[in-house]
């Protein structure tokens, strides 16, 4: 009798996991794949054995260890374990790579080499696609050798910290000799180590330095010889007052798509609106900008809706909307290589500077 395939054990068994991602959903940091980073991976799962096979759909469990090429390309190995049985012990030996009587409980070992593509490795969310290659050790065995496996499948991770990940695989795992096809769904935890450090955080311009012209030197009375009156000598007008103003500049960084302020940003945003208290004359121009991934039109909203919360920012603060101007230049801008994970980071900036 053929088995029917069913999701209600690949649901019991994944539930845990999926509650456990929504709940911690709020944790969530600014987190993405970086460059030169291993990951550790420990995942547990179902496997759903091709009717052929005659097996008994299971839970599985591995590891798997990884290590970032690129941010968007990744190699792994992985080893995983799964105890079954023969699903239908009536069946005959009429088909290839069948397991049935007088056979009872099948022990599978598996391992393989895999290569993975990342679609979004600066979000907290990456998607990915995986292909690789391994082999299934039987116990006890239907044939001479391991059987040759060729897997392909999706994939994601939901970092819930720069190093910790939340993780799920779905693959077909086909039995390349045989032509059947496993599948098996999975889930796990990332613990990533190393890989490129994120960049120091832009420092605060100094200060303007402001300088005073020296006072009038003082005024010089000639004495009259007696009995003749006093003659006073007009005194001549003061000097004008000569202030040498320098420009100031404040760099602020914004996370991959964010627009909102962070405690970071906060020390900075103080220090301008001190200047703006101690100087009336000075006034600030708040510009906006992306790094050029995405649609150039959202980009462009990105930028004003950056400008716009740093205005935001000082306004409620106290300083008054008409000593700031906000706008956007979306990605037209760039100051730094928009081709580097560097670059990029960089260009995610709200410029302040007065004018």
């Amino acid at each position: 009798m053929k088995k029917k395939f069913s999701m209600a054990p690949l649901t019991k068994k994944m539930m845990p996991v999926l509650l456990s991602a929504v709940f911690l959903l709020p944790l969530a940091a600014q987190a993405e794949i970086k460059a030169g980073s291993f990951e550790l991976n420990p995942y547990a799962g179902y496997n759903f054995f091709d009717n052929q096979h005659n097996l008994k759909d299971r839970p599985i469990y591995g590891l798997r260890l990884g290590y970032n090429i690129t941010n968007r390309f990744g190699i792994e190995g992985a080893v995983d374990f799964s105890d079954t049985g023969v699903d239908d012990k009536n069946a005959t030996w009429d088909e290839e790579g069948q397991f049935t009587s007088p056979i009872n409980d099948v022990d599978i070992t598996s391992y393989s080499l895999d290569l993975l593509y990342h679609f979004m490795p600066e979000s907290n969310f990456n998607p990915f696609i995986a292909v690789g290659y391994g082999a299934n050790h039987y116990s006890p065995e239907i044939n001479s050798r391991d059987m040759a496996v060729l897997n392909f499948g999706i994939g994601a991770k939901y970092w819930l910290a720069e190093n910790l990940a939340l993780r799920a695989d779905v693959r077909d795992n086909m039995i390349i000799d045989e032509h059947l096809h496993n599948i098996t769904a999975t889930a796990g935890i990332v613990f990533a180590f190393g890989g490129d450090e994120k960049p120091v955080a832009a420092q605060p311009a100094p200060k303007p330095v402001v300088v005073v012209a020296p006072a009038p030197a003082p005024v010089v009375v000639a004495p009259a010889p007696a009995p003749a009156p006093v003659v006073v000598a007009p005194a001549p007008a003061p000097a004008p007052v000569v202030v040498a103003k320098e420009i100031v500049s404040f760099n602020l960084l914004f996370g991959f798509d964010k627009s909102a302020i962070t405690d970071d940003m906060v020390p900075v945003l103080q220090q301008a609106k001190a200047i703006l208290e101690e100087d009336s004359r000075v006034n600030f121009t708040v510009s906006g900008h992306t790094d050029s991934t995405g649609p150039e039109a959202y980009n462009q909203g990105l930028s004003e809706r950056r400008a716009a919360s740093i205005k935001n920012w000082l306004v409620s603060n106290g300083v008054s909307a008409a000593r700031l101007q906000s706008v956007g230049y979306g990605e037209t801008q760039p100051k730094y290589d928009n081709a580097t994970t560097e670059g990029r980071k960089l260009n995610r900036r709200v410029e302040l500077q007065s004018k």
